[in-house]
């Protein structure tokens, strides 16, 4: 059976990271940890894309503060990069998502992406432990693409 297009760009990210092997799931999800932040690469071979997941945080009281900055964050996506950010009240956590279209995905293209997807992620981890810890000053959003691995 031959492997789909998808999985060999998601191998080269893996590989490019510094990471040998990422864990893979019986669906063929990768995770792996970057600034202590897990984060999930999954092939979606039926919808052309690869969806990816960065869990940004656990928050066991969510303050209306709180929950008020990751709605206004979605709005029209001007502070989550074009990723989806959400709370989920059974597990605690807060999960950014973002779909990149596989159709002619490069992998410089893909390294590029998910480069960007995990500053943004790892921008709004930093800010929600200054928002549930009430620290100063905002954390900037990253305009850089440099990878912290």
């Amino acid at each position: 059976m031959e492997k789909p297009a998808n999985s060999y760009i998601i191998e080269e990210f893996v590989k490019g990271i510094g990471l040998t092997k990422a864990s893979q799931d019986y669906y063929g999800s990768e995770s792996f940890i970057v600034d202590d932040m897990l984060v999930v690469i999954e092939d979606n071979p039926e919808e052309e894309c690869i969806d990816c997941f960065a869990f940004a945080g656990e928050i066991t009281n969510p303050s209306e503060k709180l929950l008020e900055t990751l709605l206004e964050a979605n709005f029209l996506f001007r502070q989550t990069g074009g990723a989806t950010i959400g709370f989920n009240k059974n597990t605690r956590m807060v999960l950014l998502f973002y779909r990149i279209h596989a159709i002619n995905l490069s992998s410089s293209k893909f390294f590029e992406l998910m480069e960007y997807f995990i500053n943004i992620s790892h921008h709004w981890k930093l800010r929600i432990e200054e928002i549930t810890t009430e620290t100063t000053p905002k954390t900037p959003m990253p305009y850089d693409h440099s990878l912290r691995v």
